[in-house]
């Protein structure tokens, strides 16, 4: 090339420098606006399309997904450079999984991976580091810790399962203590807590789901102390694998045995009635999805005599009274109580995020700051004056763990007092303990719990049959009947706060 035409070429090239714009360094998307309040259709309605997302992940038919992860991170102004990492997940009936987090380049790739065939888990871990490379596997078998979920967190694969995705899919099905909430463009938002708190980070997600209910979109900001993680992740159907939940390994993978915590030993009931526990996982379920609970309970305890010759039951024994009872999730409640015979005390409680106040039939009130973290039923419970919310338990905690109960079993279908028909489930226990006299006193309970279609409680009722040994029957203790009927029951109406 001539000299004078190399310098002409040369002379365009700087001038293209000197006219380029610089490279800019990665901006994070503005974080979403929070609202300082929700309206209750908005809240609903963005709840409602993140259970029908859940829902979508637990399709009969199985369900696969692949995820881009792109993570950016901002310290007073500056932005890091973007981490990048790919995950993929398939699921089929019968406790078949397979999901795996490849993160970094070549020559320093991480990969996770946990493959479980219906019997057992393999966690595989992979870290690429030149001469320094592990291959190693560990083998988890649910028949020991009896669900996939439990055998990955004990896999310990972080940070395989962060997409939201695989949250969706393999976490177990609990009460979303979060604010979800749909905004007018049709995204659903999710936020730890519509202010800032106090030396806490804030979390906000946004979520964009298919026509289908799948996950397409989801974006995560977390923020804490002036420093601001992004999270971007994208979905699209997984690649076809004809045997994705194959546990075959390249012969050069070693074994890393893992040790199992120990747990205390559940004792399950002698008699497990497989038709009451499928009412009892349809208790749950409806446990844990409603966004607003209803409810008015009537409550009385009887004391029945043992014999003919029995003393007359002393009065006043046991809870008499009326409840009615408005939740909404996470924090928000209005309990009035009405108590006969002085117990349970009359009062009402009304909580939000900030306190529970408790007044009592004199008007006094009793204020006490929520505990952060703590869920609105374990709230109430402990702020209700003596103990007035213990009928109400299970209509606030859900079904119990099985452990220490003799038997549970289903009953037929039986019409309550106001005609519907409801199914029932009758829980049973013995309990056996000595008292000064070195005299052996027997305990024997059952719990009848009543389920309407919908598997929400109508009813419960609990009777307790105690013998001491050596007394004669006119002399035992009456029996005593504590029942609860429930009416109005209904979930997510907007509550009169």
């Amino acid at each position: 090339m001539p000299l004078s035409r190399l310098r002409f070429v040369q002379l365009l090239a700087l001038l293209f420098l000197m006219q380029a714009k610089p490279v800019q360094n990665p901006e994070l998307p503005a974080l979403p606006r929070i609202p300082a309040r929700l309206s209750f259709r908005e809240e609903l309605a963005g709840r409602r399309a993140y259970l029908a997302a859940r829902d979508a992940t637990h399709a009969a038919s199985g369900y696969n997904f692949q995820c881009a992860l792109s993570v950016l991170r901002s310290d007073r102004g500056r932005v890091s450079p973007a981490v990048t990492a790919t995950e993929i997940l398939y699921t089929a009936p019968g406790n078949k999984l397979a999901v795996s987090h490849d993160l970094g380049a070549t020559g320093r790739r991480t990969v996770r991976k946990a493959i479980c065939d219906g019997d057992s888990l393999l966690a595989v871990r992979f870290d690429e580091r030149g001469k320094q490379t592990t291959r190693e596997f560990s083998r988890l078998y649910l028949s020991e810790l009896g669900q996939v979920s439990r055998a990955l967190q004990y896999a310990r694969l972080d940070p395989l399962g962060t997409s939201c995705g695989a949250q969706l899919a393999t976490e177990p099905e609990v009460a979303m203590l979060t604010r979800l909430w749909q905004a007018p463009d049709g995204t659903v938002l999710e936020a730890s807590s519509l202010a800032p708190r106090a030396g806490r980070p804030q979390r906000i997600r946004r979520y964009q789901f298919t026509s289908t209910h799948n996950l397409s979109v989801a974006e995560e900001w977390e923020v804490r102390e002036g420093r601001t993680t992004y999270r971007k992740e994208t979905y699209q159907p997984a690649p076809k694998n004809a045997t994705p939940f194959s546990q075959a390994l390249p012969e050069n993978y070693t074994e890393q045995p893992l040790k199992v915590p120990e747990r205390p030993q559940e004792i399950p009931p002698a008699q497990l009635d497989p038709a009451a526990v499928v009412l009892l996982a349809k208790w749950e379920r409806a446990h844990q999805r409603f966004f607003t609970l209803h409810a008015g309970a009537f409550v009385t305890t009887q004391q029945q005599i043992r014999s003919t010759d029995s003393r007359p039951p002393r009065g006043g024994m046991g809870y008499n009274g009326t409840y009615d009872l408005w939740l909404e999730r996470p924090d928000r409640a209005l309990v009035t109580i009405k108590g006969v015979d002085g117990f349970p005390v009359t009062q009402s409680m009304k909580a939000d995020a900030i306190q529970v106040v408790v007044e009592d039939s004199a008007g006094k009130k009793r204020p006490a700051n929520v505990r952060e973290g703590a869920r609105l039923e374990q709230t109430l419970q402990q702020a209700a004056l003596r103990s007035a919310l213990d009928p109400l338990q299970w209509l606030l905690e859900g079904p119990p763990s099985l452990s220490g109960y003799d038997s549970v079993r289903a009953l037929p279908a039986t019409a309550l007092p106001d005609g519907t028909l409801a199914e029932s489930i009758l829980l049973t226990r013995t309990s056996i303990t000595n008292n000064r006299g070195d005299r052996r006193i027997t305990s024997e309970t059952s719990y009848r719990v009543w389920l309407g279609k919908d598997g929400r409680p109508r009813g419960f009722e609990t009777t307790r049959k105690t013998s001491i040994e050596g007394y004669f029957e006119r002399d035992q203790p009456p029996t005593t009947i504590t029942t609860v009927r429930l009416s109005a029951v209904s979930t997510d109406r907007e509550p009169p706060f």
